[in-house]
């Protein structure tokens, strides 16, 4: 056991900043640190982390690289608030609200030899702002600690110290008194401060500081975040309680006792022992083990089949590009393949990304059912987006005596083996949980640049990863997802696209990025479609289906419609019954033929389904429409019916109609819409056995909402290329090329595309350079990079997860607000589908499940109000309003910094100039608030 002088013992790493009087000694502290980074390596940490890890560093070449990375990872652990051992933070007062604990503390110090009056008196009155975490690094380097390592300790508080050496190296000279105190106190200092030193290499196996591995710079990374999830651990007083000054702690402090204190606050913890993948590989029952129901076995079609032999014989597992059409099973191919890769390299959790809430929110009960039937092991789950907290499903599973099914209804079958953990509650330590159901952004946040980014990386490398509809993200995103790449293949991560069809230029970068610009060959048309893109190590590989090997080829007829002839053809075609989808553009759209339609006498069901309703009503139409057009709607499918809406409709729901209208689109976006057209096995009306396309715009002017989403170049090709017919699924990978790939020549073009043409690549061109300004560069083999040079924070604007979820996604700024409805002065009401009976006083505090019922009244606020010259406006308006009518809602934590508009008795009132409006069956309504009113 070391032994320890009196003036390091008398150092302390944690106050109690309440009315209670309790201490934590330093010593204490980073020995807490050691023993929680040992049982984090040993008993929670995936095997492709270490494995990882072991590889990514420089040892002496007999040593074990496994137990090297373990010891290194132990050190900067045990290292991490060496810094805390100077006057700067030992003197200082901050965060004290308690001044008998100040005193106290100082008391010890001066004691024992470390301070006196005038240090004292020096360091409070010209205190240099050098945070605690800095001054560890700074400390470790003027021992002989590698910047390597000990960039690693000066990140542990989310960002790392300045690049310049220089300044570093001059620190401690220049601000003495700052690090070793007035003249006669530097040894004491110094010797304070080489003991503790000496105390975490004893701990963490190392002899001195020329023995410690040297890591490069992915490893930096993820030891980086490592550290800062072992530092919140144990500073967690819950787990590891401070000590009253009377407690004489040095009496006690043995190996024996440390470990018992450790596990102690270990077992509190509970975090679960990492998911291992078994008896996955070359299992061919796989599928019929995870997907089969009670009524059903459940057999692989081709696509399926190829995907489990292609991921059987990978032996090293990269990226896998699965490009299938719609309806094909692709969800369970991924899943499959991700349970092989996980086998194969160790990882201990899934990350399934999407692009929408909508989207999450459908996966998520998928998933829950398949987790069940992994093992009966203890795991964690996490629904990652912004309205997770509303989630029924997911509330109740975070219940810990819920009994639920994953409909969220009460079940004799339980979840026992999920758990949301509370300490992975918060954004940034999300993904640590085992099993995490998301959008995409938070792939995409892993290459922003923002504090705490290391963490993310940790929560990434040790899981595969899947990414569904990845045809779905803009230039601008995809610059952040090839980034994310970059680093998830530099990890060794296994990745899994997923999409109808990729343009061949996107699917090259997406692959280039992961292997670390590899250059990619094209893929013979002899692979066929669907298609499969793999990497094997450093080897890209193709494979696919030809078409006797594949579904079969099913015919769509293409129409083309003048808008003026819709109410006619809806008349035609469902005249004995049938449901039509009708998928536009924008919202106002939608919301126009809604009415022209209820404007006739039409004798079906006419439903409208878009962005602009509030979440909860939103919710409740999903639903609608998924009982009555989704997989199990066979018995229930209205007998005539008209269902309009915007991209949602393409992207956010399994359903089926027996005919579709579409506003003109890019031609992947378009198939992707047909996706839902015939999708299930049903009976239809004599009239709409074969599948129709109807489509306008291709003979109208195309409309300026159309042109504004999506730019005229894409639009022009996708018109002059589209077929009568389509072939499904053989035409659509030659339709999806020959429309992105500007190269390719189309007769008849005039020279109004040109100009098309050349406004579609500057916009690419902007969109591509301005994703740059706040992008983490590319990982890097170079043995001599260290963390600064990766991290640098200065033009990182806000560390809001917000603002930067907002950074990744170029959709411009929008509003979120809350939307009631008043009932008279004194009280409020939902505007939507819950307003009946839910009556809300403005003078009180609403209580905690009304609040939390309020928060959910959310709805995005259309562009107009949110133009770059009128946001701000904007905001100011609704604030004003806000604090006016209901200040008392503001108290609430659930209700704390929202924005609310209120509307009047008839669900109306005015914003901006403009009259705007809510009903349950339009949605949100803008318009220009006319001279009379």
């Amino acid at each position: 056991m070391i032994k320890f002088q009196e003036t390091t013992q008398s150092l302390w790493a944690k106050k109690s900043t309440d009315n209670n009087e309790k201490w934590l000694p330093l010593i204490v502290h980073l020995r807490d640190a050691d023993l929680c980074a040992d049982n984090l390596w040993e008993k929670w940490l995936s095997k492709s982390v270490k494995s990882f890890l072991s590889k990514n560093i420089i040892i002496a070449e007999e040593s074990d690289p496994e137990l090297e990375a373990k010891k290194l990872f132990k050190f900067v652990c045990s290292s991490h608030d060496l810094g805390k051992a100077t006057p700067v933070f030992a003197l200082a007062n901050n965060f004290i609200k308690n001044p008998v604990v100040e005193v106290e503390l100082i008391n010890k110090l001066v004691k024992s030899g470390l301070s006196d009056f005038e240090l004292t008196k020096t360091i409070k009155e010209n205190r240099v702002k050098i945070h605690h975490s800095k001054a560890s690094q700074i400390l470790l380097e003027s021992y002989g600690v590698n910047e390597r390592v000990s960039s690693i300790v000066g990140s542990h508080h989310g960002k790392p110290y300045s690049d310049k050496k220089y300044l570093r190296n001059s620190m401690i000279e220049s601000y003495k008194r700052q690090f070793r105190g007035n003249i006669h106190q530097n040894e004491s200092w110094n010797n304070a401060q080489s003991e503790l030193l000496n105390a975490c290499l004893l701990w963490s196996g190392f002899e001195s500081v020329n023995n410690l591995p040297l890591p490069n710079q992915q490893a930096q990374f993820i030891l980086a975040g490592l550290v800062i999830m072992v530092d919140w651990i144990v500073s967690n007083e819950l787990y590891f309680p401070l000590y009253n000054f009377d407690y004489d702690w040095y009496e006690d402090f043995s190996d024996t006792n440390c470990l018992q204190r450790v596990e102690k606050g270990w077992n509190k913890l509970g975090l679960s022992k990492p998911w291992q993948s078994s008896d996955a590989q070359f299992n061919f029952d796989l599928y019929s083990e995870r997907f089969s129901t009670s009524n059903e076995k459940f057999n692989p079609r081709p696509m399926q089949k190829l995907v489990m032999q292609l991921s059987n014989n990978v032996s090293s597992p990269g990226i896998m590009i699965i490009e299938a059409p719609m309806g094909q099973g692709k969800t369970e191919a991924a899943l499959v393949a991700a349970e092989i890769f996980a086998e194969q390299v160790g990882a201990s959790g899934i990350y399934f990304a999407l692009p929408t809430q909508a989207t999450t929110n459908g996966l998520f009960p998928r998933i829950l059912k398949w987790i069940e039937r992994l093992d009966d092991e203890y795991h964690t789950i996490k629904l990652l987006h912004s309205k997770a907290q509303f989630n029924e499903t997911y509330i109740k599973i975070f219940e810990s005596d819920s009994q639920i099914d994953i409909d969220g209804e009460h079940n004799k079958k339980e979840f026992e083996n999920l758990s949301v953990h509370s300490w992975f509650q918060g954004q940034k330590k999300s993904l640590l949980s085992d099993f995490v159901v998301g959008t995409v952004d938070h792939i995409l946040l892993a290459a922003l640049k923002q504090k705490h980014l290391m963490l993310r990386h940790v929560g990434l490398a040790g899981k595969v990863v899947i990414i569904d509809e990845c045809h779905a993200y803009d230039a601008y995103m995809n610059q952040y997802l090839g980034r994310a790449l970059s680093w998830l293949g530099s990890y060794g991560v296994p990745v899994i696209l997923l999409s109808a069809t990729l343009p061949e230029e996107t699917r090259n970068f997406l692959v280039s990025q992961y292997c670390q610009d590899k250059e990619v060959q094209k893929p013979d048309d002899k692979y066929g479609y669907p298609l499969i893109t793999y990497s094997d190590g450093d080897e890209v590989s193709y494979a696919g289906l030809y078409s006797n090997e594949s579904e079969k080829d099913t015919t769509i007829y293409v129409n083309r419609l003048k808008i003026e002839n819709l109410l006619s053809l809806i008349d035609d075609k469902l005249s004995d019954g049938g449901n039509m989808g009708i998928i536009v553009n924008t919202v106002k759209q939608a919301q126009d033929i809604y009415d022209s339609i209820s404007a006739i006498d039409f004798d079906g069901d006419v439903k409208l389904f878009h962005s602009q309703f509030l979440a909860p009503d939103r919710m409740k139409k999903e639903d609608t429409l998924l009982k009555e057009l989704g997989p199990e709607s066979v018995s229930s499918r209205p007998y005539k019916g008209v269902i309009i809406g915007t991209q949602v409709l393409e992207q956010s729901l399994n359903i089926d109609f027996d005919i579709l209208v579409s506003e003109l689109c890019p031609m992947d976006l378009l198939i992707q819409r047909v996706g839902r057209l015939h999708r299930f096995r049903t009976k239809r009306p004599e009239k709409l056995i074969n599948p129709e396309l109807h489509i306008f715009g291709l003979e109208d002017d195309i409309s300026s909402g159309t042109k504004k989403v999506y730019g005229e170049c894409l639009l022009e090709r996708t018109k002059r290329l589209l077929p009568n017919q389509l072939t499904l699924p053989k035409d659509i990978p030659a339709l999806v090329q020959h429309t992105y790939d500007l190269s390719y020549e189309i007769p008849e073009l005039d020279e109004n595309y040109y100009i098309y043409l050349e406004k579609h690549q500057i916009r690419i061109s902007h969109k591509e350079s301005k994703a740059q300004a706040f992008l983490l560069t590319k990982p890097s083999n170079d043995q001599d990079l260290y963390l600064q040079r990766q991290l640098d924070f200065q033009d990182v604007q806000s560390n809001s997860e917000q603002a930067a979820t907002a950074q990744v996604r170029d959709s411009g700024d929008s509003l979120e607000i809350i939307l009631l409805k008043k009932i008279d002065d004194d009280c409020v009401t939902f505007a939507g589908l819950e307003s009946k009976d839910n009556y809300i006083y403005l003078n009180y505090t609403p209580d905690y499940e009304q609040a939390r019922r309020i928060a959910q009244q959310t709805i995005r606020l259309p562009f107009v109000f949110c133009l770059p010259s009128i946001i701000d406006k904007t905001i100011s308006v609704l604030e004003e309003m806000t604090l006016r009518q209901c200040p008392e809602f503001l108290k609430s934590p659930w209700l704390e910094g929202q924005l609310f508009l209120i509307l009047d008795e008839n669900n109306k009132g005015k914003l901006l100039g403009y009259d705007v409006s809510y009903s349950m069956d339009l949605g949100f309504q803008y318009s220009k608030e006319r001279e009379d009113d």
